[in-house]
């Protein structure tokens, strides 16, 4: 694959500006369009965390408010003049009376529970046998009111515990309620205690109150990090810090192996303030627009890309066409061997003026072809009688060889001749000194011959 890119690359121009257009367009839309979709990615995001904020704080203001109209109701119920019956026990069943005429009126969805200050029951709006006593977990010590939280309904559980030992074929569990208690206190002199008003709301009434059909909502304990609601759909399994991330308000998370992005409301000093609400929204359907998003800027590249390709390979086409045309041209000059073929000049730029370079240097060329062959016609013509010229002077030569040969012939005859005649003479010239040398000595002897007779005779003769 990278060899044919390769020769695809190399093969023309035209690819490599197409490749090189192609290549600024990536290089530049490519990272403007991570940008733009990271930043609309981030607000959309964004936006949605705060929707689900708001839906969360929605939700946990109508709790807070549901709470704070019980605290409000109890309050104002504790201080009834109807609440000293509880010294008499309320034998004339006046406190029972008005508790049920005060649920009605103000549509409570729980029910309402007198206890005197020794913790026997008064008067409720519930169906429960008598003589009971005020449950450990609604007792509230000093304090003049409380808020209990999710918890079983003690006397629902003791009901259903009495029913089961009175033969009942099964006990049913205990439902689950939060209470509010306020104690009540005399109107007269120092105010003395004389027991507490206990207002349970069914737990289903306070989940009815925050979950809809539209956004999955949680509900949990940050005092105790323990979940109060979670819809049955998105409960996870077993196992340690599985609500982790919702309680460390983490804004992506996975609830049975789907992933959310949540959205938080926590109490900021509301009742009941260590109560967070937690709305959900699927990732999948939540990242919706934002794939529209990516789509669309994909779709918008592709918008850009198709023009600017056009362009590009239209741009290429004008600017390699007269330089496929100088080719075509230097080829057939090539091919026919004809000097006279001119490329076309298309316009101005820079590839006319390389066309018109060209034709100047084919006029150069053929010029000097020209002259080429007028020269080498000279040549062809020079050599021929440079040819005739050698011919004759090489005769010329031979012959005045052969002259000189002869010459040099009678030279060494010549020579031959004198060296003898020199010779000869330095024969007669050796011989001639000889000779007076010899005569010389001989001459002197001959001479003094008739002396030394006489001498000779002397001597004889002495």
């Amino acid at each position: 694959m990278p060899g044919v890119l390769s020769r695809w690359w190399k093969s023309s121009i035209r690819h490599k500006l197409m490749a090189a257009f192609l290549g600024i367009f990536f290089l530049t839309y490519g990272p403007a369009a991570v940008v733009i979709f990271t930043t609309i990615e981030s607000s959309m995001r964004a936006a949605q965390v705060e929707t689900l904020d708001q839906i969360a704080l929605e939700k946990r203001q109508r709790l807070a408010s549901l709470f704070s109209q019980v605290q409000q109701n109890l309050r104002a119920w504790a201080g009834l003049e109807v609440m000293n019956d509880i010294f008499a026990s309320d034998i004339d069943k006046r406190i029972a009376g008005t508790l049920a005429r005060l649920k009605e009126q103000y549509e409570l969805p729980g029910d309402l529970y007198v206890f005197d200050e020794a913790g026997q029951l008064i008067a409720t709006t519930a169906a429960v046998p008598p003589r009971k006593t005020l449950p450990a977990r609604w007792a509230i010590g000093e304090r003049e009111e409380a808020f209990i939280g999710k918890h079983p309904d003690p006397l629902a559980a003791a009901t259903a515990d009495n029913k089961a030992g009175a033969g009942a074929a099964a006990a049913p569990s205990a439902r689950e309620v939060v209470a509010l208690v306020r104690r009540i206190r005399g109107r007269f002199g120092d105010h003395p205690s004389m027991g507490v008003l206990v207002a349970v709301l069914p737990w289903s009434a306070v989940v009815a109150r925050v979950v809809d059909a539209e956004t999955p909502i949680l509900l949990l304990d940050t005092r105790l990090r323990q979940p109060l609601f979670v819809p049955d759909a998105l409960v996870p399994a077993s196992g340690e810090g599985r609500f982790a991330a919702l309680f460390a308000a983490t804004r992506e998370l996975r609830l049975a192996q789907r992933r959310f992005i949540a959205g938080y409301a926590d109490g900021s000093g509301a009742v009941p303030a260590h109560w967070r609400l937690a709305a959900l929204e699927d990732a999948h359907e939540a990242n919706a627009p934002i794939r529209r998003v990516g789509w669309q800027l994909a779709l918008l590249g592709v918008i850009l890309l198709a023009p600017i390709a056009i362009g590009i390979r239209w741009l290429a086409g004008r600017l390699t066409e007269p330089l496929q045309n100088l080719t075509e041209t230097v080829g057939a000059m090539r091919s026919r061997q004809d000097l006279s073929l001119r490329a076309q000049v298309a316009g101005e730029d820079e590839i006319g003026a390389l066309a018109q370079a060209f034709n100047d240097l084919a006029d150069s060329l053929e010029k000097a072809s020209r002259e080429r062959e007028e020269a080498l016609a000279r040549l062809a013509q020079l050599n021929v009688t440079l040819e005739r010229r050698v011919r004759e002077r090489t005769a010329e030569l031979q012959k005045a060889n052969e002259e000189l040969k002869r010459a040099f012939e009678q030279l060494k005859a010549a020579q031959s001749q004198l060296v003898h005649s020199e010779k000869m003479a330095s024969l007669g010239q050796l011989v001639a000194g000889v000779a007076h040398e010899l005569n010389n000595p001989i001459g002197f002897i001959y001479a003094n011959f008739q002396h030394l007779q006489e001498y000779t005779e002397e001597l004889f003769a002495a």
